[in-house]
């Protein structure tokens, strides 16, 4: 399990040339071009939970590369529509899970195009500690 603890923002000077008009996007990374899971087609994937917690607490979502880092946009500040918290919609693949028995799931999508994804837990950011949620990445090749 990775930490996504370090938040950069973009989107500064967008906003400032817009007078405010444009939103600053807080996104949060993991170092490193790719995860060091990879895969060249679609994984299968299996995950055991810890003791009380469900399956609903884990979502798929597709990172965006850049060449030494991971990102996921984590909330928006600004602009016409104000402040949004949580990952971008756009960005949370389309699953379904099927349990394997006790607390072993098979999460299990159509399709993964090449990238680089998380399996991002809910409710694991934790703004007081600078903790911007937690989850497995992996890389589709």
């Amino acid at each position: 399990m990775h930490t996504l603890a370090e938040a950069k923002v973009g989107g500064r000077l967008g906003s400032m040339a817009t007078m405010g008009m444009k939103s600053v996007k807080i996104k949060a990374y993991l170092q490193g071009a790719h995860a060091a899971v990879t895969t060249k087609s679609l994984p299968p994937i299996l995950i055991e939970l810890p003791k009380g917690d469900t399956i609903e607490n884990y979502v798929l979502v597709v990172m965006d590369g850049k060449s030494d880092r991971r990102e996921i946009e984590v909330g928006s500040a600004g602009g016409v529509v104000g402040a949004k918290t949580g990952i971008r919609a756009e960005a949370i693949q389309k699953t379904t899970s099927k349990p394997l028995g006790g607390n072993k799931f098979n999460l299990v999508t159509e399709t993964l195009k090449k990238g680089d994804y998380i399996i991002y837990v809910e409710g694991s950011a934790d703004s007081i500690k600078h903790v911007a949620g937690r989850g497995y990445d992996f890389t589709v090749e």
